[in-house]
């Protein structure tokens, strides 16, 4: 959360509202979790119809409980949503693509599942996916 109040604070004067920020952060868990949905596709489903694609996409989207923690607006719902996307771009960071990762993709990736914890210490079990998601790339560092 000081990585949108404190910056907010020195160059405007005033404080950051609450529902900004929780739009904000839900804004970027959107794009982020639909840009992993591309990725996705394009790695592992390929040849999946382009209708299929979009529906299933917006199934993700109405899953994730993005849309009904909007809905229901509460303070807490700033850091669940920094989180979220701290941790979706860590998964998208550490995706294996297929040519080799590159060290910078490895370091981006734990540093926004560490960041993630920071913001919920909860996260810390989607940690777990880190070397999951780096298993077939051992030794091709």
């Amino acid at each position: 959360m000081a990585i949108l109040f404190a910056p907010y604070k020195l160059i405007t004067g005033h404080y950051l509202p609450n529902s900004f920020g929780a739009f904000l952060f839900a804004s970027l868990a959107t794009v982020l979790l639909l840009l992993l949905w591309k990725q996705i596709v394009h790695n592992y489903l390929s040849k999946i119809p382009y209708f299929f694609f979009l529906t299933s996409g917006i199934v993700f989207y109405a899953c994730s409980f993005i849309p009904i923690n909007l809905a229901d607006f509460r303070f807490h719902t700033i850091a669940p949503f920094s989180a979220l996307a701290f941790v979706i771009f860590g998964v998208l960071c550490l995706l294996p693509i297929k040519q080799q990762l590159p060290l910078y993709r490895i370091f981006l990736g734990s540093l926004c599942f560490a960041l993630a914890v920071g913001c919920r210490p909860t996260t810390i079990f989607w940690s777990l996916l880190i070397p999951v998601l780096l298993w077939d790339k051992k030794g091709k560092f």
